[in-house]
């Protein structure tokens, strides 16, 4: 057991079997960070942290999954990626500032496997909309002045005519 001390000053104790193929998480378990000193998440509230030990959970037996398809490497007009039912169920009814620590979080923890899920649904999310309603999907007031006006015409015309 590796016990870690979030940020609302929570002692979560976690079993090493969850979080050894997990980047950061993974290498405190395989360094024996058992009965040490523990471990402080300091930009990871608790609740946060119970959301990312549930994914590990579920994925202890596959951590390197990969998103997109196989094959695939970026998002095309006519195909995204396949979410498994299981992680479209874990993202769905996330409160936006929730999705978004998940997102920083996996990031700084190294898990992968969950950025990938997190930013792949934020990319659906913006799938089909227009840039005033992007904008204010991520709280936004839905208006631009003149030079965000052409950045986002300039990308628009770029993600609409191009393929990476």
């Amino acid at each position: 057991m590796v016990t870690f001390i979030t940020s609302d000053e929570k002692r979560i104790k976690v079993d090493n079997a969850i979080i050894a193929n997990f980047g950061l998480l993974g290498e405190f378990a395989r360094n024996n960070h058992v009965d040490s000193e523990p471990v402080p998440l300091l930009n990871i509230d608790s609740t946060l942290f119970k959301k990312i030990l549930e994914y590990c959970d579920h994925y202890r037996e596959a951590p390197t999954r990969n998103v997109t398809a196989p094959g695939q490497t970026h998002f095309t007009a006519n195909r995204r990626p396949e979410i498994g039912e299981w992680d479209r169920a874990f993202m769905a009814g996330l409160e936006r500032s929730t999705l978004f620590g998940i997102i920083k979080a996996a990031d700084y923890l190294g898990i992968r496997s969950l950025l990938d899920l997190g930013c792949v649904t934020v990319a659906n999310m913006m799938i089909g909309k227009s840039a005033s309603e992007i904008s204010l999907l991520f709280g936004g007031n839905g208006t631009f002045n003149s030079m965000e006006a052409q950045v986002c015409l300039f990308f628009e015309d770029f993600t609409l005519n191009t393929s990476i």
